[in-house]
This record gives C-alpha cells, structure tokens and sequence, in this order.
C-alpha cells in the first residue's frame, strides 16, 4: 500500500502518471525510490530492493 499511497500523492502533485516516487516501508523502516512508468492500462514501479509493483 506505500507505494501506491507514494504514487497517489505523486499524481496529486505533479498531475503526471509516470515519475520517481518515495515509499516508506513500515518493515524495514526505510524509504525506497521507485520509478513508476504508466503504460496506458496499468501503472509499474520499480525499485527499492528489486521491487515490482502493478497499481491499476
């Protein structure tokens, strides 16, 4: 849900789908970078330790 939440805040801001994001991980305590790309159906972030999620 970070990463989403991270993604969410980014579109409000920016008004842009693709961009870099900060998500913090309440596991590890730690905030990753992750690059998010929308490919028209569905929005891919990359990043933090190998990640990959799909928000759509």
């Amino acid at each position: 849900m970070a990463v989403r939440d991270a993604f969410v805040t980014h579109y409000l801001d920016t008004d842009s789908t693709s961009g870099t994001v900060s998500a913090y991980s309440s596991v590890t305590g730690q905030s990753y970078s992750m690059k998010c790309r929308d490919n028209g159906k569905y929005v891919t972030c990359t990043g933090g330790n190998n990640a990959i999620v799909y928000i759509s």
